[in-house]
């Protein structure tokens, strides 16, 4: 049973943007204001420089599939040294200060390469139909996955 303490913080998170959710969170986000209306990703980038990959739980809706989100669990991964002249010229990225920064980078690698899937499932989806579900309880089931990001 949720409390009722459980479902005014997850109504609160509901009325937040993307950006101020990813906060909440201990984590980062790109994309639209409102995830859930239009998508994006939530991302770890502390391992990035050292190690190549990002973290990385995405929001998308499924054109085949009206009035489903899906969000997804998996790893950007950083684009070897030649490869990123081919992601900057296909992301339109010439900004020498833009291509340094870290943000900007795992971006255009996951706008150019996509993500891998994380888990023993492919892929690891949870799927909400908008007629079945509110937007405080989408939050409230991915939380433990946002949350991840941060630890």
């Amino acid at each position: 049973m949720v409390t009722a303490s459980e479902k005014a913080t997850f109504q609160r998170i509901a009325s937040l943007t993307g950006w101020a959710v990813a906060d909440h969170f201990g984590c980062s986000y790109s994309g639209d204001s409102d995830p859930i209306d239009h998508g994006g990703f939530f991302y770890d980038a502390r391992d990035w420089d050292r190690y190549g990959y990002a973290r990385v739980v995405d929001f998308w809706t499924d054109p085949d599939d009206d009035g489903v989100l899906n969000v997804s669990r998996g790893t950007v991964l950083a684009p070897s040294a030649d490869q990123w002249p081919r992601v900057w010229s296909c992301c339109g990225i010439a900004d020498p200060a833009d291509r340094a920064n870290l943000h900007c980078q795992i971006d255009a690698a996951r706008a150019h390469f996509g993500m891998e899937p994380d888990g023993t499932r492919y892929p690891d989806v949870l799927r909400f139909r908008f007629d079945d579900w509110t937007e405080w309880r989408i939050w409230r089931s991915i939380a433990p996955w946002l949350a991840a990001l941060a630890s």
